[in-house]
């Protein structure tokens, strides 16, 4: 995108409206980087030809960039990095880049083409100083971004919460940014968050409620804290808790950093080496096997069956067929210890999950989940946005943006679009990145009213067959163009309405807007006759 000189502009690619894919483009006029990449969480349900387009805009973003800012490696924030040029360079924790090594070994190895930059502390990007704090999530090595530039202070959440065992982290955060990008997945849902505390209690009265059963619990091999409450659930109820290669590994990083954290020589915890997921390891990585041998205790998997009540197992779908070769006929009890909504997921090995439980019932039984968010709830945000102080905060990452403004002073909640590209001197004043050429629309850019923020005004470029006009849309979802939803004035000195009579819009802000046509009428007819260019009628419009 094309920036003027000393300003700094942003766009969020994806992020704005929904949970999950984010990707934000920071710019100035000599540097342009993206924070995350990430896979839509739905991306699997979708067609062919939209999980194509969703490729094909990821790498148009991709292009041509400076870096990647990698907040934490879950799949909705890295997930379409496979699409970067070869050599991109992306900036992302040690312990990311520790975790983005080893998961190479189940996939794609990320590692092999980009150019990967585990930061200490602070980097440099052209115009950009980046430094990064570490923050508590559900995913090891998480962190937030401050990123100052132009005189400006930007801080990029990432995925926060402060319910679990490091969220005092938060009060590291910098304090007085301009712009807050907050993390907003928990509002809509008016559940206040469980502790990681409460996650263990839960799991002591699950092992001691079922003491014959062997326990089976999903949860993701990244989530320390998860895995740390399981290991002390299992030594409070004088269980194994049994972890494959992955989890291990991810357990000996943790531990490095902080040696509570149990690991392979810790009692009470034994590594177990799924037959065919072994081998595709050995294959990759013979010496990291043998790594994670030395010292461990190797959990036995033909005492599963004669001892069932002596074992917890962390697992996740894909090893149940190595499993069931040794607890076919045992007694088990699964429980679920991830967000609820990948259980209701339309995968084969989830499938083949539910199949092999309903194969057996009397056997085999699913428990009530034991999970809590890796997410902030409402009480937690405020907390952050208390303690940072930002003078502007851009939802991100959430359903339900338009409840930023009930939590927090309006004045500061900028409401944002997905696909708009804003000025971070003036954010009132955004453009459309988005081709419409199939509506033959052109491009067009957009002037927030006074006193009605979810009130904008779009000024089109002349196309045949469309009158000089404005058009007002009552929602930040500018593309939704129905009568309900838009009025629009001729652009004259004695602007009027066209047509608009089922519109909702109020009537103060269609006054609002024929004032600011007759402010800027000049402005807005030179740039329709094509006597000036789109950044020159952005500088020169007025406000009312």
């Amino acid at each position: 995108m094309e920036v003027n000189q000393n300003n700094i502009e942003f766009i969020i690619h994806r992020g704005s409206h929904q949970i999950g894919g984010n990707c934000v483009e920071l710019a100035t006029r000599n540097a342009r980087i993206l924070i995350d990449c990430g896979l839509p969480l739905d991306y699997d349900e979708q067609d062919v030809e939209t999980q194509n387009e969703i490729r094909e805009n990821a790498q148009k973003w991709l292009q041509n960039c400076d870096a990647v800012f990698l907040s934490h490696y879950h799949a909705d924030h890295y997930g379409l990095l496979n699409e970067a040029p070869q050599g991109t360079k992306v900036y992302v924790t040690k312990e990311t880049a520790e975790l983005m090594k080893i998961s190479g070994m189940f996939g794609e190895d990320l590692t092999e083409y980009l150019d990967i930059h585990p930061i200490e502390d602070t980097v440099t990007v052209k115009d950009f100083r980046v430094t990064k704090f570490d923050v508590d999530h559900s995913a090891f090595g998480a962190c937030a971004f401050l990123f100052e530039v132009c005189g400006k202070r930007i801080l990029y959440s990432g995925d926060i919460r402060l319910h679990g065992k490091k969220g005092v982290l938060y009060k590291n955060l910098p304090q007085n940014v301009d712009f807050l990008f907050l993390e907003g997945t928990n509002l809509g849902r008016g559940v206040r968050q469980k502790t990681e505390t409460a996650i263990e209690n839960e799991f002591v009265k699950q092992f001691s409620s079922n003491p014959d059963s062997l326990h089976l619990v999903w949860c993701s091999s990244q989530n320390i804290d998860r895995i740390v409450a399981l290991y002390r659930a299992c030594v409070r109820t004088n269980r194994v808790l049994g972890v494959d290669p992955y989890a291990a590994y991810a357990l000996e990083l943790a531990h490095q950093n902080r040696e509570s954290i149990p690991n392979k020589k810790s009692p009470s915890l034994e590594i177990y080496f799924p037959w065919s997921f072994t081998n595709w390891m050995i294959e990759k990585d013979r010496q990291l096997v043998l790594d994670l041998r030395r010292g461990a205790i190797k959990l036995d998997q033909t005492d599963l069956p004669v001892n069932p009540s002596k074992y917890v197992l962390l697992y996740r779908p894909k090893l149940i067929g190595d499993l069931s070769r040794y607890i076919s006929k045992t007694k088990v009890c699964l429980t679920n210890s991830i967000w609820a909504q990948y259980w209701e997921q339309d995968k084969s090995e989830i499938n083949r999950l539910k199949a092999w439980i309903e194969d057996k019932p009397e056997l085999r039984q699913k428990l009530s989940d034991i999970h809590t968010s890796g997410h902030a709830d409402v009480a937690s945000l405020q907390k952050i946005v208390e303690h940072v102080q930002p003078k502007r905060i851009i939802p991100i990452h959430t359903e339900h943006s338009e409840s930023f403004s009930t939590l927090f002073p309006k004045d500061t909640v900028l409401e944002v679009a997905d696909e708009v590209c804003y000025s971070m001197d003036d954010p009132t004043i955004w453009k459309s990145t988005q081709s419409f050429e199939d509506l033959d629309l052109g491009f067009y850019m957009t002037h927030v009213i006074p006193d009605f923020e979810h009130i904008v005004i779009t000024v089109f470029f002349k196309n045949p067959g469309v009158s000089p006009r404005i058009m007002l849309t009552n929602n930040t979802k500018w593309y939704e163009w129905t009568d309900e939803r838009t009025v629009s004035i001729t652009l004259s000195k004695t602007p009027v309405v066209i047509g608009g009579d089922e519109s909702e819009i109020p009537a103060e802000a269609i006054e609002k807007a024929k004032e600011w046509v007759v402010l800027n009428y000049e402005v807005l007819m030179k740039h329709w006759d094509g006597e000036t260019d789109s950044l020159t009628m952005l500088k020169n419009l007025k406000k009312i």
